[in-house]
């Protein structure tokens, strides 16, 4: 083969002069192009398909073809530039009967003499036909090559920004995997704080709020005790009064008046005077009667006192329970408000945690979120420039192969071109086959349809 591909200004193909003829050099600079376009595209590349074709030609698999291609793109050359003597030269000649036929009869010299042209024109048409057709068969071959190798070079890009582009995906997948995970068991972290918290607060809040019931119950108990105990004390301990009881009240009464024993000695009467003694002691009777009374009055007094003291004390005693049983119940509703309003505001606080850790929370995720996608789209991006980058060059590889291979065909139509201008058409059947009748058979008298039956490959142009 003939010509190539090689790598322009930002990696693009551009064509090359033709290879050099060495096809190990070729393979070398093959090897460097591939590896360019892949650093300037930013791909992974592996060069082992490149080293192991340069291992192959230079254990002599390759060389021999490479040579022989580049043998016949020079003969075409010679076919196009140099002059046809050359290849008249060594044409091959009439053989030694047909010259004979040739030379018998009138005509022997003009008929050798254009026999020669045209056999010697029948060779160089030959020739050129054959180096034609071996130029045609290269660039078949080579485009064959080319594209197999442009497959082989764009297919390996392809597979490995693939493989990248997988590998990339795999590792923004994992990277913001964890960082979800990361995120939400920080989030599982922080509300089991929250409830270890507030667990514990609520837990020693309502420890608290019974320890104090309990207390104040037993407060209450304890002063109920103390005042019946206090109640029973002075009713037991009370003494009465006993002032007024027993007291002695002596009944005085009027002794014999001697004036009776005087008025009997006299003979004189005694009623007057027993009258007189009688009243008096009717008097003095009248008086202790009184003193009587008035000690039992004075007594009664004292023990109603006495029973108004402990009637008194009995209702105090119950005015005290009471009042003691309305404290108690104001001081538990008090208790009991404030462990509620405790209560509450630790449920306030914890609600207001959850939320923030939950807002936290999908900040967190939002932002882990936007991150992914944005390392998703780049990702894709950059993978859609680099396969549009390899399709560019795949693109420009071809179109490069085509001009090197329509390159070898245009030098075959050159042959072609220039046999014909040199040696003229190939006489046919129709315009020149009395001319090569008369030319290798001289001595032929017959008619044309006559020739065409004892000569069919000459007919046939062969």
């Amino acid at each position: 083969m003939t010509g190539g591909f090689k790598i322009g200004a930002g990696g693009k193909f551009m064509p090359s002069a033709g290879k050099t003829g060495d096809p190990l050099h070729d393979a070398e600079q093959e090897l460097i192009a591939a590896s360019d376009i892949a650093t300037s595209q930013k791909l992974p590349f592996d060069p082992k398909p490149y080293q192991a074709r340069i291992d192959r030609i230079r254990n002599g698999i390759e060389r021999k073809e490479d040579q022989a291609i580049a043998a016949a793109a020079r003969d075409q050359e010679n076919l196009r530039y140099e002059k046809t003597q050359e290849r008249l030269d060594a044409a091959l000649k009439l053989t030694a009967d047909e010259k004979a036929a040739a030379l018998k009869g009138a005509g022997a010299a003009a008929a050798q003499k254009k026999a020669d042209k045209l056999e010697a024109d029948r060779k160089g048409r030959a020739g050129a036909k054959s180096g034609a057709d071996f130029l045609e068969s290269s660039a078949a071959s080579g485009a064959t090559s080319s594209a197999e190798r442009i497959k082989e070079l764009f297919g390996s890009l392809e597979t490995d920004a693939n493989t990248a582009g997988d590998e990339e995906t795999s590792r923004i997948k994992t990277l913001f995997d964890k960082l979800d995970g990361t995120a939400n068991e920080l989030s599982d972290k922080e509300k089991k704080r929250i409830t270890d918290l507030y667990d514990g607060l609520d837990e020693s809040a309502k420890t608290q709020f019974d320890s104090n019931i309990d207390q104040l119950n037993k407060d209450l108990v304890q002063g109920a005790d103390t005042m019946n105990a206090a109640g029973k004390s002075f009713a037991d301990n009370f003494q009465g009064s006993t002032a007024f009881e027993g007291v002695p009240v002596q009944q005085f009464e009027t002794g014999a008046n001697p004036l009776i024993g005087a008025l009997q000695a006299q003979g004189a009467g005694t009623s007057e005077v027993d009258a007189a003694i009688a009243s008096e002691n009717q008097g003095m009777k009248g008086t202790a009667d009184l003193q009587k009374w008035m000690i039992g009055q004075l007594n009664t007094g004292s023990k109603n006192f006495d029973s108004s003291v402990k009637n008194a004390s009995s209702a105090a005693l119950a005015a005290n329970l009471q009042d003691l049983t309305a404290r108690g119940t104001t001081i538990k509703g008090g208790m009991t408000r404030d462990y509620t309003n405790a209560k509450n505001a630790n449920a306030s606080a914890r609600s207001a945690e959850e939320s923030d850790a939950a807002r936290e929370l999908r900040t967190q995720l939002s932002d882990i979120a936007l991150g992914r996608g944005a390392q998703e789209s780049t990702a894709a991006t950059n993978l859609a420039s680099v396969l549009a980058g390899i399709k560019t060059g795949r693109a420009d590889a071809t179109t490069d192969a085509d001009k090197e291979r329509q390159k070898l065909l245009d030098a075959a139509a050159n042959i072609r071109a220039n046999s014909l201008a040199t040696y003229g058409a190939p006489p046919t059947a129709k315009l020149n086959f009395a001319q090569q009748v008369a030319a290798k058979h001289p001595n032929f008298k017959g008619t044309t349809a006559e020739a065409k039956r004892k000569f069919p490959k000459l007919f046939a142009g062969k």
